[in-house]
């Protein structure tokens, strides 16, 4: 069912990849985290661009994944790129 919930970008999942991905991180796992955080990030985006209103979780979820960047040792340039990549959405307030 998780996976069905992501590939349609449901909320659920939203919640769902933000709740594994600092488990993830709190054991020290942030590869693993990476791409649930990521995931999460890409669906809260879409929402944004399809309610054109920033996702209220959006924020949070774009500084967890700079935290955890950062701790996978990514240069404040490479964690821009990666921002930019997943759109403007992530990168304005």
């Amino acid at each position: 069912m998780a996976v069905q919930w992501t590939e349609q970008n449901h909320s659920e999942a939203v919640w769902l990849l933000n709740e594994v991905g600092p488990r993830r991180c709190d054991l020290a796992e942030w590869v693993l985290a990476e791409p649930s955080l990521r995931r999460s990030l890409e669906i809260l985006v879409a929402f944004t661009r399809a309610t054109r209103h920033r996702h209220p979780n959006l924020q949070a979820g774009v500084d967890n994944y700079i935290e955890l960047l950062r701790a996978l040792g990514r240069s404040e340039a490479q964690i821009r790129a990666t921002l930019r990549a997943l759109g403007p959405e992530v990168l304005s307030e």
